[in-house]
């Protein structure tokens, strides 16, 4: 397996996703909006461990934490099955670009380590990450956002916090234990999802409260939703997209399918 990451960009915003015929084009677009205070490349060869290939990864983002204007990476996945032993965090100012060949060909799966680590990627306040073409399985959190938490902004002084774009990424059995079974959205982050699918996955919610078996939306934040597969979510409330506290959801063009609420609606 190869992985390539370079430092790359200019500077930092928010891209709305345009037609599906588009949705490539615009991610690229968003990718080339990051910030490039520094100039770095690196690849990893087929002989590296998928646990070394993601230390390493991790490694170069704290690096990019270290500068004050963070920096950008896009990292280019080949098919097969990347284990990851610990969550990706990408850190305030920084964006992340992962990109695979396709669902069927890429993965990353958080359910090979053991102990299960964590969300596969947790997005800080000010942070970006951008997905496409890879499925992400078996994440595990203890808290909200089996697969990707995305921060409220809390950490730096509120007005802005953290930022995805998924473009045909599949989200499979994932869980977490209180909240967005798949994806966390807290205050003030955007969400923007074009395409892929979310099934099997589950939120706990073992405070007895919060919900979301695909997608739990807290104070604030934002998704925009298009052309996506829900399919066997499970959770205590809002199996499918649980929106609590003033969020806003945009949702066209989905499916639903055999979710179970044990407490209220199952989408």
């Amino acid at each position: 397996m190869t992985l390539a990451a370079v430092v790359t960009g200019n500077a930092l915003s928010r891209t709305t996703l345009a037609a599906p015929a588009a949705a490539r084009a615009a991610a690229a677009a968003a990718a080339a909006a990051c910030p490039m205070p520094f100039l770095r490349n690196f690849m990893l060869t087929e002989a590296t461990e998928a646990a070394t290939l993601v230390q390493q990864l991790q490694k170069a983002l704290k690096s990019a934490a270290g500068k004050m204007a963070g920096g950008s990476f896009s990292v280019q996945l080949t098919s097969g099955t990347y284990a990851t032993s610990t969550s990706i965090v990408v850190p305030e100012n920084t964006c992340l670009q992962v990109t695979g060949t396709g669902t069927e060909a890429v993965a990353l799966d958080g359910s090979l380590a053991q102990p299960q680590a964590g969300p596969l990627f947790v997005i800080n306040a000010g942070a970006k990450l951008i997905v496409e073409g890879v499925t992400l399985r078996g994440g595990h959190s203890k808290a909200s956002g089996g697969a990707i938490r995305v921060d409220d902004d809390e950490s730096i002084g509120g007005g802005s916090g953290g930022e995805v774009h998924l473009v045909n990424v599949a989200f499979e059995d994932n869980f977490s234990e209180v909240s967005g079974g798949a994806l966390f959205l807290g205050a003030n982050s955007v969400a923007r999802v074009r395409g892929g699918s979310f099934i099997n996955n589950e939120a706990a919610g073992l405070d007895g409260d919060f919900g979301g078996g695909a997608i739990f939306q807290t104070e604030d934040s934002v998704a925009y939703v298009d052309g996506v597969l829900f399919v066997n979510n499970r959770a205590n409330k809002g199996s499918g997209v649980m929106v609590d506290f003033h969020a806003h959801s945009h949702i066209s063009n989905c499916m639903f399918s055999r979710h179970t609420a044990s407490g209220h609606s199952a989408d």
